[in-house]
C-alpha cells in the first residue's frame, strides 16, 4: 500500500487530489506525518501531521530541486512558522493535499 493512502488526515481536514498543475499548489493546504528532517525558518518546527499553507515553489535555478515554502500558524499561540520542503515530498507520498471538511473539493466542478 502506498504511503499516500496510510497518510494520517488531523481531525476536520480531508485529504484531496493533487493540483493538476503545479502552478496551483499556491493557496492550498498540505500535510506530512513526519517533519522532523526540515529545518524551519525560525525556532519551531511543525508537529507532526500538522496542517501547513503553501506560500510558494520556487528553485535556485536551473538544475536544482524545487522545493515548496509552507506557512504553520501555532494553534495555542498563532505564531507563523515558515519552512521550506522539497517538492518531491509530493510524489514520494510524504506530503498530500488537504482542505477543510466543510468545504467543496477544488476538483469538484459545478
Amino acid at each position: 500500500m502506498s504511503a499516500q493512502l496510510m497518510q494520517k488526515i488531523a481531525p476536520g481536514w480531508r485529504r484531496v487530489a493533487t493540483p493538476r498543475y503545479k502552478k496551483d499548489y499556491k493557496g492550498k493546504y498540505v500535510t506530512a506525518e513526519d517533519f522532523s528532517d526540515v529545518r524551519p525558518e525560525f525556532v519551531k518546527v511543525p508537529p507532526d501531521g500538522a496542517v501547513c499553507l503553501v506560500e510558494r515553489r520556487a528553485s535556485e535555478g536551473a538544475g536544482h530541486e524545487f522545493l515548496l515554502y509552507l506557512e504553520w500558524r501555532c494553534p495555542n499561540c498563532g505564531l507563523a512558522t515558515h519552512l521550506w520542503v522539497p517538492e518531491s515530498w509530493i510524489t514520494d507520498g510524504r506530503l498530500v493535499f488537504v482542505e477543510p471538511e466543510e468545504e467543496k473539493s477544488h476538483d469538484d466542478r459545478a
